[in-house]
Protein backbone atom coordinates (compact mmCIF):
# COMPACT_ATOMS: atom_id res chain seq x y z
CA UNK A 1 0.00 0.00 0.00
CA UNK A 2 1.29 3.42 -0.90
CA UNK A 3 1.14 5.86 1.96
CA UNK A 4 -1.48 8.54 1.74
CA UNK A 5 -0.20 11.84 0.44
CA UNK A 6 0.55 14.46 3.01
CA UNK A 7 -2.24 16.94 3.48
CA UNK A 8 -1.84 20.22 1.56
CA UNK A 9 -1.73 22.25 4.74
CA UNK A 10 1.21 20.18 6.02
CA UNK A 11 3.26 21.09 2.90
CA UNK A 12 2.48 24.73 3.46
CA UNK A 13 3.84 24.52 6.96
CA UNK A 14 7.13 23.13 5.68
CA UNK A 15 7.83 26.19 3.59
CA UNK A 16 10.38 28.56 5.04
CA UNK A 17 8.93 31.28 7.18
CA UNK A 18 9.02 34.67 5.48
CA UNK A 19 9.07 37.57 7.87
CA UNK A 20 7.93 41.09 7.20
CA UNK A 21 11.54 42.22 7.33
CA UNK A 22 12.55 39.74 4.64
CA UNK A 23 9.71 40.86 2.41
CA UNK A 24 10.67 44.49 2.81
CA UNK A 25 14.27 43.69 1.94
CA UNK A 26 13.22 41.80 -1.19
CA UNK A 27 10.98 44.67 -2.23
CA UNK A 28 13.84 47.16 -1.81
CA UNK A 29 16.21 45.05 -3.92
CA UNK A 30 13.66 44.53 -6.68
CA UNK A 31 12.80 48.21 -6.61
CA UNK A 32 16.44 49.17 -7.04
CA UNK A 33 16.75 46.95 -10.08
CA UNK A 34 13.59 48.35 -11.64
CA UNK A 35 14.59 51.91 -10.79
CA UNK A 36 17.78 51.54 -12.82
CA UNK A 37 20.45 50.55 -10.35
CA UNK A 38 23.75 49.98 -12.14
CA UNK A 39 23.55 46.56 -13.79
CA UNK A 40 26.50 44.28 -14.37
CA UNK A 41 28.82 45.53 -17.08
CA UNK A 42 27.73 44.30 -20.50
CA UNK A 43 31.20 44.11 -21.99
CA UNK A 44 31.71 40.47 -21.13
CA UNK A 45 28.28 39.55 -22.51
CA UNK A 46 28.87 41.49 -25.71
CA UNK A 47 32.32 39.96 -26.10
CA UNK A 48 31.39 36.39 -25.31
CA UNK A 49 32.75 33.63 -27.50
CA UNK A 50 30.57 32.95 -30.50
CA UNK A 51 28.89 29.59 -29.71
CA UNK A 52 26.90 29.50 -32.96
CA UNK A 53 29.84 30.48 -35.19
CA UNK A 54 28.04 33.59 -36.41
CA UNK A 55 31.16 35.77 -36.44
CA UNK A 56 32.28 36.04 -40.09
CA UNK A 57 35.70 35.50 -41.55
CA UNK A 58 37.83 38.61 -42.03
CA UNK A 59 35.90 41.32 -43.86
CA UNK A 60 37.17 44.09 -46.18
CA UNK A 61 40.81 43.05 -46.16
CA UNK A 62 41.39 45.01 -49.37
CA UNK A 63 39.91 48.29 -48.02
CA UNK A 64 37.48 48.67 -50.90
CA UNK A 65 34.19 48.70 -48.92
CA UNK A 66 32.47 51.86 -47.72
CA UNK A 67 32.83 55.46 -48.80
CA UNK A 68 36.06 55.75 -46.80
CA UNK A 69 37.26 52.20 -47.53
CA UNK A 70 37.36 51.40 -43.81
CA UNK A 71 34.15 49.43 -43.26
CA UNK A 72 34.83 46.67 -40.67
CA UNK A 73 37.84 48.61 -39.36
CA UNK A 74 38.28 51.12 -36.54
CA UNK A 75 40.93 53.81 -36.87
CA UNK A 76 42.85 55.53 -34.09
CA UNK A 77 44.27 58.80 -35.41
CA UNK A 78 46.61 59.66 -32.61
CA UNK A 79 49.72 58.59 -30.82
CA UNK A 80 49.98 54.96 -29.69
CA UNK A 81 52.13 54.28 -26.64
CA UNK A 82 52.87 50.58 -26.91
CA UNK A 83 52.55 48.83 -23.58
CA UNK A 84 50.05 51.43 -22.38
CA UNK A 85 47.50 52.18 -25.11
CA UNK A 86 44.44 49.94 -25.56
CA UNK A 87 43.72 48.63 -29.07
CA UNK A 88 41.12 46.00 -29.91
CA UNK A 89 40.07 45.73 -26.25
CA UNK A 90 43.56 44.70 -25.13
CA UNK A 91 46.53 46.55 -23.75
CA UNK A 92 49.13 46.80 -26.50
CA UNK A 93 52.49 45.05 -26.29
CA UNK A 94 55.65 46.69 -27.61
CA UNK A 95 56.81 44.30 -30.33
CA UNK A 96 59.46 46.66 -31.70
CA UNK A 97 62.91 45.07 -31.70
CA UNK A 98 64.91 48.08 -30.49
CA UNK A 99 68.33 46.37 -30.35
CA UNK A 100 67.65 44.90 -33.81
CA UNK A 101 67.33 48.39 -35.33
CA UNK A 102 71.12 48.59 -35.63
CA UNK A 103 71.45 45.25 -37.42
CA UNK A 104 68.27 45.27 -39.50
CA UNK A 105 68.13 43.73 -42.97
CA UNK A 106 69.24 45.85 -45.90
CA UNK A 107 65.87 44.94 -47.43
CA UNK A 108 64.58 47.90 -45.41
CA UNK A 109 67.24 50.37 -46.56
CA UNK A 110 70.72 51.18 -45.33
CA UNK A 111 71.50 49.92 -41.82
CA UNK A 112 71.33 52.73 -39.22
CA UNK A 113 74.62 53.87 -37.68
CA UNK A 114 74.58 55.08 -34.11
CA UNK A 115 76.55 58.14 -33.01
CA UNK A 116 76.55 58.59 -29.24
CA UNK A 117 76.89 62.36 -29.66
CA UNK A 118 73.44 62.49 -31.28
CA UNK A 119 71.58 60.59 -28.56
CA UNK A 120 71.00 57.32 -26.76
CA UNK A 121 69.77 54.19 -28.46
CA UNK A 122 65.96 53.91 -28.05
CA UNK A 123 64.51 51.29 -25.68
CA UNK A 124 60.83 52.32 -25.94
CA UNK A 125 58.50 54.73 -27.75
CA UNK A 126 57.97 57.17 -24.88
CA UNK A 127 59.72 60.26 -26.29
CA UNK A 128 58.16 63.44 -24.90
CA UNK A 129 58.62 65.58 -28.01
CA UNK A 130 55.93 67.09 -30.23
CA UNK A 131 54.31 64.93 -32.92
CA UNK A 132 51.37 65.71 -35.21
CA UNK A 133 49.61 64.86 -38.46
CA UNK A 134 48.29 61.44 -37.41
CA UNK A 135 45.91 60.27 -40.14
CA UNK A 136 44.33 57.10 -41.54
CA UNK A 137 42.69 56.90 -44.97
CA UNK A 138 42.09 54.54 -47.87
CA UNK A 139 44.02 55.91 -50.85
CA UNK A 140 44.04 55.18 -54.57
CA UNK A 141 47.54 56.43 -55.35
CA UNK A 142 50.89 56.18 -53.62
CA UNK A 143 53.64 58.70 -54.26
CA UNK A 144 56.41 56.14 -54.13
CA UNK A 145 57.84 55.73 -57.62
CA UNK A 146 56.51 53.76 -60.56
CA UNK A 147 57.54 50.35 -59.25
CA UNK A 148 55.85 50.85 -55.88
CA UNK A 149 52.86 53.05 -56.61
CA UNK A 150 50.73 50.26 -58.10
CA UNK A 151 48.04 49.18 -55.60
CA UNK A 152 48.49 45.39 -55.22
CA UNK A 153 44.78 44.52 -55.29
CA UNK A 154 41.73 46.52 -56.27
CA UNK A 155 41.88 50.29 -56.34
CA UNK A 156 42.63 51.18 -52.69
CA UNK A 157 45.10 50.57 -49.88
CA UNK A 158 44.98 51.93 -46.34
CA UNK A 159 47.58 54.56 -45.46
CA UNK A 160 48.69 55.33 -41.88
CA UNK A 161 50.69 58.55 -41.62
CA UNK A 162 52.58 60.29 -38.83
CA UNK A 163 52.99 63.65 -40.49
CA UNK A 164 55.84 65.26 -38.58
CA UNK A 165 57.69 65.11 -35.32
CA UNK A 166 60.28 66.90 -33.26
CA UNK A 167 61.64 64.57 -30.62
CA UNK A 168 63.24 65.38 -27.31
CA UNK A 169 65.87 62.72 -27.94
CA UNK A 170 67.87 61.82 -31.02
CA UNK A 171 67.11 58.32 -32.41
CA UNK A 172 63.63 58.35 -30.88
CA UNK A 173 60.87 55.91 -31.91
CA UNK A 174 57.23 57.02 -31.81
CA UNK A 175 54.12 55.05 -32.83
CA UNK A 176 50.71 55.98 -34.21
CA UNK A 177 48.21 56.03 -35.84
CA UNK A 178 46.57 52.58 -35.84
CA UNK A 179 43.74 50.50 -37.29
CA UNK A 180 41.92 47.55 -35.70
CA UNK A 181 39.68 45.06 -37.51
CA UNK A 182 36.30 43.87 -36.35
CA UNK A 183 36.24 40.46 -34.67
CA UNK A 184 36.60 37.64 -37.16
CA UNK A 185 36.61 33.85 -37.18
CA UNK A 186 39.81 31.97 -37.97
CA UNK A 187 40.42 28.31 -38.73
CA UNK A 188 43.38 26.48 -37.21
CA UNK A 189 46.22 25.99 -39.68
CA UNK A 190 45.01 28.52 -42.23
CA UNK A 191 47.27 31.43 -42.99
CA UNK A 192 46.57 35.14 -43.20
CA UNK A 193 48.58 37.03 -45.82
CA UNK A 194 48.98 40.71 -46.61
CA UNK A 195 51.01 43.24 -48.60
CA UNK A 196 52.66 46.24 -46.95
CA UNK A 197 54.87 49.16 -47.84
CA UNK A 198 56.51 51.97 -45.85
CA UNK A 199 58.17 55.24 -46.83
CA UNK A 200 60.21 57.89 -45.06
CA UNK A 201 58.86 61.35 -44.37
CA UNK A 202 60.86 63.44 -41.92
CA UNK A 203 62.84 60.24 -41.25
CA UNK A 204 62.43 56.45 -41.15
CA UNK A 205 59.21 54.54 -40.55
CA UNK A 206 58.66 52.27 -37.55
CA UNK A 207 55.80 49.88 -38.32
CA UNK A 208 54.21 46.78 -36.88
CA UNK A 209 51.22 44.50 -37.22
CA UNK A 210 49.88 41.51 -35.31
CA UNK A 211 47.06 39.03 -35.06
CA UNK A 212 45.30 39.50 -31.72
CA UNK A 213 43.47 36.70 -29.90
CA UNK A 214 41.08 38.35 -27.45
CA UNK A 215 40.07 35.10 -25.73
CA UNK A 216 43.44 33.44 -25.35
CA UNK A 217 42.47 31.62 -22.15
CA UNK A 218 39.33 30.19 -23.79
CA UNK A 219 37.11 31.09 -20.84
CA UNK A 220 34.28 32.18 -23.11
CA UNK A 221 34.58 35.93 -22.58
CA UNK A 222 36.87 38.59 -23.99
CA UNK A 223 37.53 40.59 -20.87
CA UNK A 224 40.68 42.45 -21.91
CA UNK A 225 42.85 40.93 -19.20
CA UNK A 226 46.42 39.87 -19.82
CA UNK A 227 45.29 36.25 -19.69
CA UNK A 228 42.73 36.94 -22.42
CA UNK A 229 45.04 38.80 -24.82
CA UNK A 230 47.68 37.13 -26.99
CA UNK A 231 49.56 38.77 -29.88
CA UNK A 232 50.98 36.92 -32.88
CA UNK A 233 53.39 39.26 -34.73
CA UNK A 234 53.16 39.64 -38.51
CA UNK A 235 55.75 42.38 -38.93
CA UNK A 236 57.74 44.77 -36.74
CA UNK A 237 60.60 46.78 -38.21
CA UNK A 238 62.02 50.18 -39.02
CA UNK A 239 62.22 51.13 -42.70
CA UNK A 240 64.09 53.64 -44.84
CA UNK A 241 63.05 52.21 -48.18
CA UNK A 242 61.88 48.95 -49.65
CA UNK A 243 62.25 48.09 -53.32
CA UNK A 244 58.66 46.94 -53.67
CA UNK A 245 55.56 45.96 -51.74
CA UNK A 246 56.42 43.40 -49.09
CA UNK A 247 54.57 40.13 -48.40
CA UNK A 248 53.88 38.94 -44.84
CA UNK A 249 51.85 36.12 -43.31
CA UNK A 250 50.84 34.53 -40.01
CA UNK A 251 49.27 31.14 -39.23
CA UNK A 252 45.96 30.93 -37.34
CA UNK A 253 46.80 28.99 -34.14
CA UNK A 254 43.32 27.69 -33.27
CA UNK A 255 39.76 27.70 -34.57
CA UNK A 256 37.83 30.44 -32.78
CA UNK A 257 35.87 33.64 -33.29
CA UNK A 258 37.90 36.01 -31.14
CA UNK A 259 40.54 37.35 -33.53
CA UNK A 260 41.34 40.90 -34.59
CA UNK A 261 44.06 42.48 -36.69
CA UNK A 262 46.04 45.45 -35.39
CA UNK A 263 48.37 47.60 -37.53
CA UNK A 264 50.37 50.51 -36.12
CA UNK A 265 52.34 53.13 -38.04
CA UNK A 266 55.13 55.23 -36.64
CA UNK A 267 58.55 56.78 -37.13
CA UNK A 268 62.20 56.28 -36.20
CA UNK A 269 64.70 59.15 -36.06
CA UNK A 270 67.43 57.33 -37.99
CA UNK A 271 69.64 60.39 -38.42
CA UNK A 272 69.58 61.36 -34.75
CA UNK A 273 68.58 64.89 -35.76
CA UNK A 274 65.29 64.71 -33.75
CA UNK A 275 63.04 65.32 -36.80
CA UNK A 276 60.76 62.46 -37.86
CA UNK A 277 57.61 61.39 -39.71
CA UNK A 278 56.69 58.54 -42.09
CA UNK A 279 53.89 56.64 -43.84
CA UNK A 280 52.79 52.99 -43.79
CA UNK A 281 50.46 51.21 -46.23
CA UNK A 282 48.61 47.88 -45.89
CA UNK A 283 46.54 46.06 -48.51
CA UNK A 284 45.18 42.71 -49.66
CA UNK A 285 44.71 40.98 -46.29
CA UNK A 286 43.38 37.51 -47.03
CA UNK A 287 42.85 34.28 -45.16
CA UNK A 288 42.76 30.63 -46.19
CA UNK A 289 44.94 27.78 -47.38
CA UNK A 290 48.35 28.84 -48.68
CA UNK A 291 49.08 28.83 -52.41
CA UNK A 292 52.03 29.68 -54.65
CA UNK A 293 52.60 31.15 -58.12
CA UNK A 294 54.92 29.80 -60.80
CA UNK A 295 55.90 32.52 -63.27
CA UNK A 296 58.72 33.01 -65.77
CA UNK A 297 59.45 35.32 -68.69
CA UNK A 298 62.58 33.46 -69.70
CA UNK A 299 62.98 33.58 -73.45
CA UNK A 300 60.56 36.47 -73.96
CA UNK A 301 62.00 39.23 -76.18
CA UNK A 302 60.58 42.28 -77.86
CA UNK A 303 61.75 45.11 -80.11
CA UNK A 304 60.99 48.79 -80.45
CA UNK A 305 61.85 51.30 -83.18
CA UNK A 306 60.43 54.51 -84.53
CA UNK A 307 57.43 54.58 -82.19
CA UNK A 308 56.43 51.03 -83.07
CA UNK A 309 57.06 47.96 -80.95
CA UNK A 310 56.53 44.25 -81.26
CA UNK A 311 52.84 43.49 -81.74
CA UNK A 312 50.86 42.86 -78.47
CA UNK A 313 51.32 39.33 -77.17
CA UNK A 314 49.97 37.21 -74.30
CA UNK A 315 51.94 35.91 -71.30
CA UNK A 316 48.94 34.21 -69.67
CA UNK A 317 50.42 30.76 -70.23
CA UNK A 318 53.67 31.80 -68.54
CA UNK A 319 52.10 31.75 -65.06
CA UNK A 320 50.06 29.32 -62.99
CA UNK A 321 49.01 28.80 -59.35
CA UNK A 322 49.02 25.77 -57.10
CA UNK A 323 45.36 26.52 -56.30
CA UNK A 324 44.26 26.60 -59.93
CA UNK A 325 42.86 30.12 -59.45
CA UNK A 326 43.69 32.58 -62.26
CA UNK A 327 46.72 34.86 -62.12
CA UNK A 328 46.39 38.64 -62.43
CA UNK A 329 49.14 40.66 -64.12
CA UNK A 330 50.29 44.25 -63.58
CA UNK A 331 53.21 46.24 -64.99
CA UNK A 332 55.77 47.83 -62.68
CA UNK A 333 57.23 49.72 -65.64
CA UNK A 334 54.29 51.29 -67.51
CA UNK A 335 56.60 53.64 -69.43
CA UNK A 336 58.21 50.53 -70.97
CA UNK A 337 55.25 48.17 -71.26
CA UNK A 338 51.65 47.78 -70.19
CA UNK A 339 49.72 44.59 -69.49
CA UNK A 340 46.07 43.74 -69.03
CA UNK A 341 44.99 41.76 -65.95
CA UNK A 342 44.62 38.74 -68.26
CA UNK A 343 48.19 39.06 -69.52
CA UNK A 344 48.16 40.90 -72.87
CA UNK A 345 51.43 42.87 -73.12
CA UNK A 346 51.85 46.04 -75.18
CA UNK A 347 55.31 47.48 -75.82
CA UNK A 348 55.65 51.22 -75.14
CA UNK A 349 59.39 51.92 -75.39
CA UNK A 350 62.78 50.21 -75.25
CA UNK A 351 64.32 49.15 -71.95
CA UNK A 352 63.40 46.66 -69.21
CA UNK A 353 59.78 45.55 -68.85
CA UNK A 354 58.84 44.20 -65.40
CA UNK A 355 55.59 42.29 -64.90
CA UNK A 356 54.10 41.25 -61.55
CA UNK A 357 51.98 38.10 -61.28
CA UNK A 358 49.59 37.96 -58.32
CA UNK A 359 46.70 35.92 -57.02
CA UNK A 360 44.43 37.55 -54.43
CA UNK A 361 42.92 34.38 -52.98
CA UNK A 362 39.30 33.32 -52.86
CA UNK A 363 36.89 30.42 -52.66
CA UNK A 364 36.96 27.93 -55.54
CA UNK A 365 33.84 26.18 -54.26
CA UNK A 366 35.81 23.64 -52.25
CA UNK A 367 38.67 25.48 -50.56
CA UNK A 368 39.18 29.00 -49.23
CA UNK A 369 42.57 30.18 -50.49
CA UNK A 370 44.75 32.92 -49.07
CA UNK A 371 46.57 35.30 -51.42
CA UNK A 372 49.80 34.02 -52.90
CA UNK A 373 53.12 35.85 -52.69
CA UNK A 374 53.47 37.95 -55.84
CA UNK A 375 56.30 37.23 -58.28
CA UNK A 376 58.08 39.78 -60.52
CA UNK A 377 59.75 38.85 -63.80
CA UNK A 378 61.43 41.01 -66.45
CA UNK A 379 62.46 40.91 -70.10
CA UNK A 380 64.39 43.27 -72.38
CA UNK A 381 62.83 45.44 -75.06
CA UNK A 382 65.58 46.03 -77.64
CA UNK A 383 65.85 49.28 -79.55
CA UNK A 384 66.31 48.48 -83.24
CA UNK A 385 68.63 50.82 -85.18
CA UNK A 386 67.85 51.78 -88.81
CA UNK A 387 69.15 49.32 -91.41
CA UNK A 388 71.46 50.40 -94.28
CA UNK A 389 68.77 49.88 -96.88
CA UNK A 390 66.35 52.07 -95.06
CA UNK A 391 68.74 55.02 -94.82
CA UNK A 392 68.90 57.67 -97.56
CA UNK A 393 71.70 57.25 -100.19
CA UNK A 394 74.50 59.74 -100.64
CA UNK A 395 74.05 60.10 -104.44
CA UNK A 396 73.99 63.83 -105.06
CA UNK A 397 70.84 65.14 -106.58
CA UNK A 398 72.41 68.36 -107.86
CA UNK A 399 75.12 66.94 -110.16
CA UNK A 400 75.64 69.43 -112.99
CA UNK A 401 74.46 68.20 -116.38
CA UNK A 402 76.92 70.36 -118.39
CA UNK A 403 80.25 69.12 -119.74
CA UNK A 404 83.64 70.54 -119.04
CA UNK A 405 83.64 72.27 -122.43
CA UNK A 406 83.23 75.95 -121.77
CA UNK A 407 79.91 77.23 -122.89
CA UNK A 408 81.14 80.80 -123.18
CA UNK A 409 83.99 80.27 -125.71
CA UNK A 410 83.97 83.45 -127.73
CA UNK A 411 83.06 83.17 -131.38
CA UNK A 412 84.50 86.06 -133.31
CA UNK A 413 81.93 87.90 -135.25
CA UNK A 414 84.12 90.75 -136.51
CA UNK A 415 86.70 88.94 -138.64
CA UNK A 416 87.72 91.47 -141.27
CA UNK A 417 86.91 90.67 -144.92
CA UNK A 418 88.78 92.63 -147.57
CA UNK A 419 86.35 94.45 -149.71
CA UNK A 420 88.88 96.55 -151.62
CA UNK A 421 90.95 93.88 -153.20
CA UNK A 422 91.83 95.11 -156.62
CA UNK A 423 90.45 93.36 -159.55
Amino acid sequence: MFPHPEPHRSRLRRRPTVTITTLLLLMILVGQSIAGAAPKPMVAQQQSVDPMNTVPYLQNGSFETGTDGLTNWTKSEGRVNLGVSILGGCQTVDLQDYPGIWTRSTTYGSVPVWNSIMGLKPVDDNDTGSFSGFSVSAVTTINAGSNKSVIPTGSKAVQLTLGSGSGTNGYHVVHGPAIVSDLFRGMAGQIVTLDWYAQTGGDDAAVLGYLLDTDANNDGTMSGTDADCQEYPILATTVSEVANWQFASVTIPATKSSYRFVFVGGTFDKSGGKASGASFWVDNISMGTSQTITFTLSGVTANFFGGVGTAPFSIASNASTSSGLPVTFTSSTPTRCTVTPAGLVTIVSSGTCTIVASQAGGDDGTTLWAAAPSISQSFTITAIAPTATSAPTNTPTNTPTTTATPTNTPTPTNTPTASNTPT
